[in-house]
């Protein structure tokens, strides 16, 4: 990022503002967020001696953990070898997000 804003600059753009959005993940399956304390010390080495206002979105970091979906089975079927929970709750944007959700291992399916 650092060598793309001395670029930009050096071609005459003026760079003021640095947004590193799309938010910071969170675990769910074998995923690893990145460190929090190794990332804000990335942004103060790295971001910070540019002279630039930095955006960060924490994104799921914050919220992830902090709330629990209470929901009911409905109906269960079978498709493919594969088995369905048809339950009482919704996500609006089910393919949106690429998020895989699982039952905890001692769930009786």
């Amino acid at each position: 990022m650092a060598e793309l804003v001395a670029k930009l600059r050096n071609q005459g753009g003026n760079i003021t503002t640095v947004d590193l959005g799309g938010g910071i993940g969170i675990t769910y399956t074998d995923e690893v967020p990145p460190n929090l304390d190794e990332y804000a010390a990335l942004i103060r080495d790295i971001i910070l001696p540019l002279n630039v206002h930095v955006i960060v979105e924490p994104g799921r970091s914050i919220v992830g953990d902090a709330g629990v979906l209470l929901t009911r089975i409905v109906h269960t079927k079978t498709s493919h070898g594969k088995k369905f929970l048809i339950v009482d709750a919704g996500n609006e944007r089910p393919d949106a997000s690429g998020v895989v959700r699982r039952a905890p291992p001692d769930h009786p399916l």
